[in-house]
């Protein structure tokens, strides 16, 4: 007589301690490799066998499902629908904003079916969001696609097949986009550094050094000549411009007979580091004209020539290529100008401070030479006067102290003379 058959697939385990324990298996219905099964580790059989039989009910009433064929969009829309199985209770208001954000992967990579899905999927997912999302709604988007793959697990499918469990987090130059600029101005002010005129000379010397070909960390031997490391930082220091209006400079904007540089423009980042953008300034006391000094005017020339020299083999047009380029002739990537102005820092030995400290010098040398603090503001863009005065609080300060011992000469050799 043939032994009956258990309604039950459980798999006595006995771990390397002697603890037993006992894997519940509920296979799909088909054959070979449409077949489906999921497991889940007890300690007892009776708590093996009931959920034996609740996933069962479950998949006939099609709150679990066991199709080989597994869509994302419908796995993730039947996570939405039965949230309260995964997880606590959420609000409506949160409910729907999940719905909003996994909207966006059902829709771009809905079709594909979980055993083939990939990480690189959502990677590729995600550059095509950051072209018009803000990288923060990115991110958030990440973080609940990975939640629900991870509710999913030994329930619609096994742990090791979760594609998901090795997902990358979003950098954080790729969050830094969410800022916009290459830096953000109102954090950059609130922390002020600069160079003191020893530092820089230093910094100039270096910075001229280094496009020159001269490398004393990375490399042993000179490099080609490239001036664009160098008219970035001669024009951070000499003009207080914002990094994002120096890189969305052409020589449009540069009027070298009557020195003066339209600044309309800024570059920002939402898109991603590889994807600058064009964008109107903040505010419109930021859409100026600033003047150039003789010396400005000469390194500006110099530098046209050689950039005349560096576009001739391509035919490209001057006019059209940004002052401050990328290797492929298009506006300059943010981790690439970046890591240049820090190397030159560490190459000049001096101590580190952002490019927009070179906006903060800028400042300080025209209070020091006694610039008024109306031509200051509207020099930098400022959308007040209050505000200048609100970031330099320190360099008038310290040109009141200045000044008292001005004075206080002044009264010594009246004394002295009478």
């Amino acid at each position: 007589m043939a032994e009956k058959r258990s309604k039950y697939n459980i798999q006595k385990r006995k771990s390397k301690t002697g603890k037993l324990s006992y894997l519940a298996f509920v296979v799909s219905s088909g054959s070979g490799s449409r077949r489906k099964r999921l497991t889940r580790s007890f300690d007892t059989v009776p708590e093996a066998k009931a959920w034996i039989d609740d996933t069962r009910v479950k998949v006939l009433k099609k709150e679990i499902i066991m199709s080989p064929s597994l869509k994302v969009g419908e796995f993730l829309n039947h996570w939405l629908d039965n949230k309260s199985e995964y997880r606590k209770k959420v609000h409506d208001y949160t409910h729907q904003r999940h719905r909003q954000h996994l909207a966006h992967p059902i829709r771009e990579i809905g079709h594909i079916r979980i055993k083939d899905l990939k990480c690189d999927h959502v990677y590729e997912m995600r550059e095509k969001l950051l072209k018009h999302l803000a990288p923060r709604s990115v991110l958030n988007m990440e973080t609940l696609l990975k939640g629900s793959f991870k509710d999913g697990e030994g329930v619609l499918f096994q742990v090791q097949d979760n594609p998901l469990r090795k997902l990358e987090r979003m950098s954080q130059e790729e969050l830094m986009g969410i800022t916009g600029d290459l830096e953000d101005d109102e954090k950059a002010d609130e922390k002020l550094e600069w160079y003191e005129p020893k530092e820089q000379q230093i910094l100039i010397e270096t910075a001229k050094a280094y496009s020159e070909g001269v490398r004393s960390l990375n490399y042993s031997v000179p490099r080609e000549k490239d001036l664009r490391p160098y008219i970035r930082i001669y024009l951070g220091l000499h003009t207080g411009m914002r990094s994002g209006e120096i890189s969305s400079l052409t020589w449009r904007k540069i009027d070298l007979i009557n020195g003066t540089i339209n600044i309309n423009r800024t570059v920002h980042y939402a898109g991603g580091d590889t994807n600058p953008a064009l964008k109107l300034p903040k505010t419109k006391k930021s859409i100026r004209v600033i003047e150039l000094t003789p010396n400005d005017i000469a390194e500006l020339k110099s530098y046209k020539l050689w950039m005349q020299e560096k576009l001739l083999p391509t035919r490209a047009d001057i006019n059209k290529v940004p002052l401050i380029f990328s290797d492929d002739f298009g506006l300059p990537h943010r981790s690439q100008i970046r890591k240049i102005y820090e190397t030159i820092v560490k190459q000049g030995k001096l101590e580190h401070r952002g490019f927009h400290s070179l906006r903060h010098t800028h400042a300080s040398n025209l209070f020091e030479a006694d610039f008024d603090i109306l031509t200051v503001s509207k020099r930098f863009g400022h959308s007040s006067v209050a505000i200048t005065m609100d970031i330099y609080t320190h360099f008038f300060e310290r040109k009141k102290k200045k000044d008292a011992k001005r004075l206080q000469d002044v009264q010594q050799s009246m004394q002295s003379s009478s």
